[in-house]
């Protein structure tokens, strides 16, 4: 059985460095946003909570569409 498609090792940590670094900022920038609106609106330790959760949302969102964009499945 032939496989559908194939990576090449050596460039694999290559592409997950582009992706982590694509995706890094745009969970921060997001998180920060999404945060500081919700700190105004009821206080610093659900913004905390809200930014924090917005983030790491936005980043593994981020990392998952590039992930596709980059041809994997």
């Amino acid at each position: 059985m032939t496989p559908q498609h194939t990576n090449d090792d050596s460039r694999l940590p290559v592409r997950w460095a582009v992706i982590l670094l694509a995706a890094a900022p745009v969970g921060g920038v997001t998180g920060a946003g999404a945060g500081m609106m919700a700190d105004a609106a009821y206080g610093p330790a659900i913004g905390l909570m809200v930014g924090t959760a917005t983030g790491i949302a936005a980043f593994i969102a981020t990392m998952n569409r590039l992930h596709r964009m980059l041809g994997h499945d």
